[in-house]
């Protein structure tokens, strides 16, 4: 199992989700193994949606998450998000 923890969840985050979301069995036929979004990292609580239990509010929540494999980082901005 392969997880990944992507920061930001505004327009290219969420696009991020959807294409591992939509595309799982193509791309596990690819990498030969599962992939998942473990966390996400955002200000808002998507409260009622489905990705409300995988966000979190603080980085070191995923830094610390020895599990996270891949992090992808799609928060605007001209500087390093982290």
């Amino acid at each position: 199992m392969i997880n990944v923890a992507i920061m930001g969840f505004g327009t290219i985050g969420s696009g991020v989700y959807e294409v591992i979301k939509h595309n799982n069995e193509a791309i596990k036929a690819e990498i030969w193994d599962d992939i998942r979004v473990k966390k996400i990292l955002d200000l808002k609580d998507f409260k009622g949606q489905e990705v409300e239990n995988l966000i979190v509010h603080d980085f070191n929540e995923i830094l610390n998450d020895k599990e996270i494999d891949i992090v992808v980082e799609t928060m605007g901005g001209v500087s390093p998000a982290y």
